[in-house]
């Protein structure tokens, strides 16, 4: 009997709340101010017209909307002589060549690419950060020596290795590739020796300099095996006897 009474109490307080002049919109009973009309759990009151869609914003939740994913961006950079190579850029609404200077490009999956222009200042702002974290492409530097010396440098590569020093000071961690070659005047088995102890000369005179200490240099000696001019045995070519050193 309580329970009929309870329940004839719920029909008669919706037909108040009906006959005060509240209707439904998207499947819930809103009052006069369009505001929904809540139980005595706080939950929306749904009407007989109730589906899942459309979501009402009070009473449904409503998934927060999927963020859009940042478009991916690719700059075509030079390298540090200044040449540009070419990069081409595919994704399933098309492709893109990049073949000049800080051209660049920016894409969303699924939407076509938008070309842009960059320059330095923008690189730099953008990825400074970046840029800052890479490692240095690697250097080489070339100094010579006179015709059978193994101690004595040309004057142009005290020019050479002043300046490998400063680029040491500056330089990451540095490690040093020291390799020496001869010209074709000589025994192969001279040769071998002389350009060894040319590489061991450069890398005791680029730790006397003090910008690198000698566990971070490796030395090598080739001979006459990779000369810069090719030339007959005997000849004492000058651009042959070199040590170079790649900074890395």
């Amino acid at each position: 009997m309580t329970s009929r009474l309870h329940t004839i109490g719920a029909m008669v307080s919706l037909s108040a709340l009906c006959f005060a002049g509240v209707a439904h919109a998207d499947g819930y009973w809103m009052n006069g101010q369009g505001e929904p009309v809540r139980g005595g759990d706080g939950s929306c009151v749904k009407t007989g017209y109730w589906a899942a869609q459309p979501l009402v914003l009070g009473c449904d939740p409503i998934p927060a909307p999927k963020p859009k994913p940042k478009p991916a961006r690719v700059v075509l950079l030079s390298d540090p002589n200044g040449k540009t190579g070419a990069v081409l850029v595919r994704n399933p609404a098309g492709e893109q060549l990049l073949n000049e200077p800080y051209a660049g490009l920016q894409a969303v999956p699924g939407e076509t690419m938008q070309r842009s222009t960059e320059s330095a200042a923008s690189v730099r702002a953008r990825y400074g950060d970046v840029l800052e974290a890479t490692a240095p492409r690697p250097m080489t530097f070339v100094v010579r020596f006179e015709t059978g010396s193994a101690t004595k440098l040309t004057s142009e590569s005290a020019v050479v290795t002043s300046e490998l020093n400063k680029t040491l000071a500056k330089w990451p961690a540095p490690q040093l590739m020291v390799v020496g070659h001869t010209d074709r005047a000589g025994t192969d088995q001279a040769n071998d020796a002389l350009s060894l102890k040319r590489a061991q000369t450069v890398a005791q005179y680029l730790v006397a300099l003090g910008g690198i200490t000698a566990d971070r240099i490796e030395v090598a000696g080739r001979g006459e095996r990779e000369p810069l001019v090719p030339t007959e045995d005997g000849v004492a070519e000058a651009a042959n006897r070199r040590v170079e050193i790649t900074l890395r």
